[in-house]
C-alpha cells in the first residue's frame, strides 16, 4: 500500500474518469462509481472495465504468453536474476535496448524528482534505471504476468515503484502527471495507435518527453510484403496473435502532431558522440563534429555496383557532402534521411511548454484550429477590452482568429472563437469560449497553482467553459482600476440604428463579394419599414437585429449594440461582428457582452448572422427585413442560433 500513497493525487478511475480516490486498508475506492481497486502480487488493477479492442487485446495476451512457454519447453527458461541484469545482457535485441536506453537518459536528463511511466512495461528493466536515476517512477502494462518478474528487482535493490494492470489507451492517469513516459517495442503493438498517442500527450506536463525506443519503421516505398518480413520475428509473432505493425517515421511525426506534439528522432551514430569519457546527445552531433564519418561511409557505398555506388563515389570526389553536414544544412534534411532509410531510430517527442496568451499574472488560454488542409493551426489572441461588474466583478473579452499566413479564410477582423472571461469577488474564474467556425476547435487554459483544461469545440458543441475556483483575481481587498461612465451622449447614440455593414445578412447569392459587385448607397429608413419592424439596429438596407435579456430581477432590459469590427479575408469572404449588452440603466455595461454576434459573407455570395449567448439569463433575438421577421430564445442552455433569410430582394 505504501508504494501507491503517494500517487492517489494522480490516479483517476478508468470507468467513470473520476478523479478522487480514497485509500482503504489495501484497497482504493472510487468516490463516484464506488469501483473497488485492489492489488494483487503487488500490481493494481487499473484495467477499465469496457475495454476497447478487448478481443484484439486479449488474443495479443495469450499469444505472448504462448510464445514465452514455447520457448521455455525450447529451453529458455531464464532465472529471476536475470531480470536484475537486463537490459546489460548479451543478446543482440538487449544490447541495442542497453544502448538506446542510455542515450535516452542522457538526451532528457537530468531526472532527480521527475515523475516518470513506463508503457508496455515488462519485466520493468527501463522503470527501474529511470528510477535509480532520480525518478519517482511508474510502470503500467496489459499483461500483469511478466511485471510480476519485476518483484526481484524490488526485493533487491533500495528502490520503489507503483505497478499497474492498465491500458495504454485509457490511461488511468490526471492530466499533466508526468515528465516523462518511456517504452520499448510497444507503439506498433497498440490497436489505436493515435488514441494511445493522445493519452501520452494528456497525461505529459507542459514541456514533458516522450521517448520510445526499438519501434517499428518502414521507408515509404517498402511494399506490404515486404513490412510482414521487416523483422525476423514480425511473421512468428502473427501467427501467435501478436499485433504487429510498422509506421513509416512521417506517419508517427503526423500523429503526435495531432495530439499536440513535437516529434523528432535520434539516430544512435549521427546524433551521439564520446567527448571525455563523457556521453553527448545531440541532433547532428555525431557528424557535424567528425570529419571522417561521412567520407568512410561513402567509401564503402562507392565500392558497391550500380546507381548507389556510382553517387557515392561523385559525392566523395566533388566534395559536396560537406554542404550536407553543415551544422546549419544538416537538421534540415535530416528527418528525411531517416524516414527513407532502415537506419535505427530513437523516438523524441516533446510536448511544448503551455505558451497560450497570458490574460493575467496566473491566468493563459490558447486554441488550435483544425483546419482540412493543413492539420492544427495555432489561433491567434485578440484582446478588445475590459471592465468590471456592478458587483466589482471583472470581465475580459477577446477572440482567436487564424492567420491569413495559415489559411486564406484568416484574418484579424474574422473572429473564430470569442471568448469572455468572469472573475468574481469570491475568488472564481469563468472562461466562456463561443464556437464561431466551421473547423473544430481546441481550445486550453492553465491557471498557475490550480489546473490545467483542454477541450474540443465544433459546430455540434458550440460553447465551452472552464472554470477555476480560489483564484486571486478580485479577492476582497483587490480595487479595480476605474472604468469610465457612459456619457449622455454615448447612451443616446446608442440607441440610434448602428449601421453594421454596407449590405448585409443571410441572403443566398447576395450583391455583396460578387465579381465586381459595387455595394448599393444605404437609403432612408420608410416608414413603412419602422413600422413593420419594431427592430432598432440596422444590420444592412433592410435587415435589422436586436435582443432582449428577460432577468429575474428586472424583467425584460432592453440591449445596445456595441460594433466591434469588420473586415476582408485574402479569400474575399466579408465579415463583421459585434455584440450586444444589457442597457446600462438596467445594470448593464459596455464592457460586459451578454449576446456576441458574427455576420459572415462568404466570396460566393452566402450570408450568415450567427448569435452567441454570454449571458445568465434567457435572451430573445430577433432579427427582420421588410417582408417578414424571425426571432428565437436562447439559454444556457442552448447558447447558439441563425437566423436565416432566403429572399434576395
Amino acid at each position: 500500500m505504501n508504494d501507491v500513497r503517494t500517487w492517489l493525487d494522480s490516479l483517476k478511475c478508468p470507468d467513470c474518469q473520476n478523479s478522487v480516490l480514497k485509500a482503504d486498508q489495501e484497497k482504493i475506492l472510487c468516490a463516484s462509481c464506488s469501483r473497488t481497486f485492489e492489488p494483487s502480487q503487488g500490481i493494481w488493477n487499473f484495467l477499465p472495465a469496457a475495454v476497447s479492442h478487448r478481443e484484439g487485446k486479449e488474443k495479443e495476451k495469450q499469444g505472448w504468453q504462448q510464445r514465452f512457454e514455447d520457448e521455455k519447453k525450447s529451453g529458455w527458461d531464464p532465472p529471476p536474476e536475470l531480470f536484475l541484469q537486463l537490459p546489460y545482457y548479451p543478446y543482440p535485441y538487449y544490447e541495442e535496448a542497453a544502448r538506446y536506453m542510455e542515450i535516452a537518459l542522457q538526451y532528457a536528463g537530468p531526472w532527480a524528482g521527475k515523475r516518470f511511466l513506463e508503457l508496455g512495461a515488462a519485466e520493468c528493466w527501463a522503470t527501474r534505471h529511470f528510477t535509480q536515476a532520480g525518478c519517482e517512477s511508474a510502470a503500467l502494462d496489459y499483461d500483469p504476468s511478466r511485471m510480476i518478474k519485476a518483484q526481484v528487482i524490488l526485493d533487491s535493490l533500495p528502490i520503489n515503484f507503483l505497478r499497474l494492470m492498465g491500458d495504454g489507451e485509457c490511461l488511468p492517469f490526471k492530466d499533466k502527471t508526468f515528465d516523462c513516459i518511456f517504452c520499448c517495442s510497444v507503439l506498433h503493438h497498440f490497436f489505436d495507435f493515435p488514441k494511445a498517442v493522445r493519452e501520452i500527450a494528456r497525461t505529459l506536463k507542459p514541456g514533458g518527453m516522450f521517448l520510445a525506443i526499438h519501434e517499428a519503421f518502414h521507408p515509404p516505398y517498402f511494399s506490404k510484403e515486404k513490412i510482414r518480413f521487416i523483422h525476423e520475428d514480425t511473421p512468428m509473432n502473427l501467427a501467435y496473435g501478436i499485433n504487429e505493425q510498422s509506421f513509416t517515421a512521417g506517419y508517427y511525426r503526423k500523429i503526435f502532431r495531432d495530439a499536440g506534439m513535437k516529434l523528432d528522432l535520434l539516430n544512435p551514430n549521427w546524433d551521439t558522440r564520446i567527448e571525455n569519457g563523457n556521453l553527448i546527445v545531440k541532433a547532428g552531433v555525431g557528424i557535424c563534429h567528425n570529419p571522417h564519418y561521412v567520407p568512410e561511409r561513402l567509401c564503402r557505398l562507392g565500392e558497391q555496383k550500380g546507381l548507389i555506388g556510382k553517387i557515392a563515389r561523385v559525392l566523395l570526389r566533388s566534395e559536396l557532402w560537406r554542404i550536407a553536414v553543415h551544422p546549419r544544412i544538416f537538421p534540415l534534411i535530416r528527418f528525411q534521411l531517416l524516414n527513407w532509410t532502415r537506419k535505427a531510430k530513437i523516438i523524441a517527442a516533446k510536448k511544448p511548454p503551455f505558451s497560450g496568451s497570458v490574460i493575467t499574472g496566473n491566468l493563459r488560454i490558447r486554441a488550435r484550429i483544425r483546419t482540412q488542409d493543413h492539420g492544427y493551426i495555432e489561433a491567434v489572441w485578440k484582446k478588445t477590452g475590459h471592465g468590471f461588474t456592478e458587483n466589482r466583478g471583472q470581465i475580459i473579452r477577446g477572440y482567436f482568429y487564424a492567420s491569413p499566413n495559415d489559411v486564406s479564410w484568416g484574418s484579424e477582423n474574422n473572429p473564430e472563437l470569442f471568448v469572455k472571461i468572469a472573475f468574481d469577488p469570491e475568488g472564481r474564474s469563468d472562461i466562456n469560449f463561443f464556437h464561431a467556425s466551421v473547423p473544430d476547435i481546441e481550445v486550453f487554459s492553465e491557471y498557475a497553482g490550480i489546473g490545467f483544461q483542454k477541450t474540443m469545440s465544433d459546430i455540434t458543441n458550440r460553447y465551452i467553459r472552464h472554470c477555476y475556483k480560489n483564484t486571486a483575481e478580485n479577492k476582497a481587498g483587490g480595487k479595480p482600476s476605474e472604468i469610465p461612465e457612459e456619457s449622455p451622449e454615448m447612451r443616446r447614440s446608442a440607441k440610434i440604428p448602428f449601421l453594421l455593414h454596407d449590405n448585409i445578412r443571410g441572403y443566398k447569392s447576395t450583391a455583396e463579394n460578387k465579381a465586381g459587385g459595387k455595394p448599393s448607397e444605404i437609403p432612408e429608413e420608410s416608414p413603412e419599414m419602422r413600422r413593420s419592424a419594431k427592430i432598432p439596429f440596422l444590420l444592412h438596407d433592410n435587415i435589422r437585429a436586436s435582443a432582449v435579456i428577460h432577468t429575474a430581477e428586472r424583467g425584460p432590459v432592453e440591449t445596445l449594440w456595441f460594433p466591434g469590427g469588420e473586415g476582408k479575408t485574402r479569400r474575399g469572404d466579408r465579415v463583421i461582428w459585434g455584440y450586444f449588452y444589457a442597457d446600462p440603466s438596467a445594470g448593464g455595461s459596455r464592457e460586459n457582452p451578454d449576446l456576441f454576434v458574427k455576420i459572415w459573407c462568404d466570396a460566393y455570395g452566402r450570408t450568415d448572422v450567427n448569435f452567441f449567448h454570454a449571458s445568465v439569463s434567457d435572451i430573445e433575438v430577433f432579427s427582420a427585413n421588410a417582408a417578414y421577421h424571425q426571432k428565437g430564445m436562447i439559454s444556457v442552455v442552448s447558447r447558439y442560433i441563425r437566423h436565416e433569410y432566403n429572399l434576395t430582394k
